[in-house]
């Protein structure tokens, strides 16, 4: 799969300059994207003697960038994911084994960095980024919450809080741009997301594949 990726991406790269004519450029210009992830599954591998098997998963997010120039655009991303997971815990006294099946919640916030190896509208590019990510394992931690509003008095809402862990990421990656026109472009990529866990015996790697539709704040003519 990532080998027909990169071969897409140096083949399309290569036909970047026969549309150039009709390109103005993407310098001095803000974009707002819509993103479409495809997460990976992964192992988390925890010291207490359990781990942490979680499914692949689509998610989406939100993307906005300022093109500093052709081939330099800085920004910030949001993105979330809900995969599937299954938690096994051993008991170090008996070496009995429970397994848990369930659902969590993986947000993101990122600040990320895009330099296009080309200028013109279709162009590979490279991305690294860093941030903040939490795991929500929608699991009750016993805390209960107990919120009453003025509005609705004397009806409360009851939430019961559940076990998460926020940790510092980043990431690398390889993409492909294609600018359709001076108001439309799409963007497919592929990215390495490490995740700075306190818990784990080691560092935590999901690798992403992202489709991304975007246009921009201030078209040109």
């Amino acid at each position: 799969m990532r080998k027909m990726i990169f071969t897409a991406l140096a083949i399309l790269g290569f036909s970047s300059e026969a549309l150039s004519q009709q390109f103005y450029g993407r310098d001095n210009k803000w974009e707002a994207a819509f993103q479409v992830r495809y997460q990976d599954s992964d192992t988390i591998e925890k010291r207490d003697l359990a781990n942490v098997e979680s499914e692949s998963e689509v998610g989406w997010g939100f993307a906005f960038n300022y093109n500093h120039t052709n081939r330099l655009s800085t920004g910030i991303e949001f993105n979330w994911v809900r995969p599937g997971y299954e938690a096994s815990f051993e008991d170090p006294d008996t070496g009995d084994v429970t397994t848990l099946r369930h659902k969590m919640d993986v947000y993101n916030v990122h600040i990320n960095g895009n330099f296009n190896l080309l200028e013109g509208p279709i162009t590979p590019y490279l991305q690294a980024g860093f941030g903040w990510s939490n795991f929500d394992s929608n699991i009750s931690n016993g805390d209960i919450i107990v919120v009453c509003p003025p509005y609705w008095y004397p009806y409360c809402d009851v939430y019961s809080d559940s076990f998460s862990e926020s940790a510092f990421s980043y990431s690398a990656g390889l993409g492909l741009r294609w600018d359709v026109n001076n108001k439309m472009f799409f963007k497919l990529e592929a990215r390495e997301q490490w995740y700075d866990l306190d818990f784990t015996s080691g560092t935590p790697t999901y690798t992403n594949f992202t489709f991304e539709t975007g246009s921009y704040t201030h078209p040109r003519a």
